[in-house]
């Protein structure tokens, strides 16, 4: 008779969480486009395709009409707002005009509003970009005119802690925690570069992360953290132009700050929209970095392989997208995973213990 072949149960254990990872990773992501002239949010499949209704929010919408000058957006997962139902995704939006966080749903019903709460943090200043800390637990806005960093807790929209900074533009949140910041306004024509901040907001704790000027870095504005942990800032000319120039590019930093690469806007052929004042930056679900192109009308990809710009998605005429922000980037802590998935976790959680059974039985048997 043949030997009776059984899987140790760490292979066991492995083909479980590969099987579960792979099915998790499977999830889509939906692209988040605040149109600031118009006042709306717009939503992409990762093809590009718009998602209906369109616009998703905002004035046209008959849904939801409100005023919604979007500046950042940011994402959240499965936990509750203050004086809401909870919401499993909740979309925070930095409305410039009415100078709030408003809270979206990101799986209303096709046929209902999906702002579940438009005063979610009131009484901003120049409300720019929001970024959300690992754990989903703290909101950080960065207040351009109010020229502050301010910090809020996600659940409640309570104000934390705030910290001076002059013309605060973009905000995002390192692996570390820490909370790195840029500067830019019409009334603060020198830059800051990029300036690393504790999660507290210490002003003791700011230091400077890449210098002003540093490889032409003279405007920055929108950053995002790729999957290996360098940081990609955006520079625009100043005063923006509609004319294509040099001063438009996207450059790549190490984690600790060291210039690697510039990607500059084309000066002729078809592309000439590619990074024309680029405001926002996200990281795509292929590993690509993606551009709000305000004055190109467009969103731009940064292919991270060739290190070279492309148009992704031709938007309206006359659009024009200040930040654009992949779901995926924003969902970074511990996410639930959705109803088809506890499937695939509740037949790998059998099989596993299927396998240890006979595991034990086969050693009982053997003894």
């Amino acid at each position: 008779m043949m030997p009776k072949t059984i899987l140790p149960i760490q292979t066991l254990a492995a083909i479980f969480l590969t099987t579960c990872s792979i099915s998790i990773a499977s999830a889509q992501s939906t692209l988040y486009v605040g149109i600031y002239n118009q006042e709306q949010v717009l939503r992409y499949d990762e093809s590009g395709n718009p998602i209906t209704p369109t616009p998703w929010a905002g004035n046209g919408s008959a849904l939801s009409p409100a005023v919604i000058r979007s500046e950042g957006i940011a994402c959240g997962m499965s936990f509750p707002t203050t004086a809401q139902e909870p919401v499993a995704n909740p979309i925070f939006i930095a409305n410039t005009q009415t100078e709030t966080i408003e809270i979206a749903d990101a799986n209303a019903a096709t046929g209902t509003n999906p702002i579940v709460n438009a005063n979610f943090i009131t009484g901003l200043s120049g409300a720019a970009n929001v970024a959300l800390s690992d754990n989903g637990q703290d909101l950080y806005v960065a207040q351009e005119t109010g020229n502050k960093i301010s910090e809020y807790n996600a659940l409640t929209g309570a104000l934390v802690a705030s910290t001076a900074f002059t013309g605060a533009h973009d905000v995002v949140v390192g692996s570390d925690g820490s909370v790195y910041v840029t500067a830019y306004g019409a009334s603060n024509p020198t830059s800051l570069g990029v300036v690393r901040l504790d999660a507290n907001l210490d002003a003791s704790s700011e230091t400077s992360f890449i210098a002003a000027g540093n490889n032409g870095l003279n405007h920055a504005t929108g950053m995002v953290f790729d999957s290996k942990g360098n940081l990609w800032v955006a520079d625009v000319l100043h005063p923006i132009s509609t004319t294509p120039s040099t001063s438009n590019f996207v450059s790549e930093y190490s984690s600790t700050g060291q210039y690697i690469l510039t990607v500059t806007e084309p000066q002729t052929g078809p592309n000439t929209n590619n990074l024309l004042t680029v405001f926002g930056l996200s990281l795509g679900p292929d590993g690509n970095i993606y551009a709000a192109s305000f004055n190109g009308h467009e969103i731009t990809e940064i292919n991270t392989t060739t290190d070279t710009a492309s148009t992704f998605i031709t938007l309206p005429s006359g659009d024009e997208p200040k930040y654009a922000t992949w779901e995926s980037d924003c969902v970074t802590y511990s996410a639930v995973p959705e109803p088809r998935t506890y499937g695939v976790i509740f037949l790998g959680a059998t099989m596993l213990l299927l396998g240890f059974r006979r595991f034990r039985q086969t050693a009982t048997t053997n003894r």
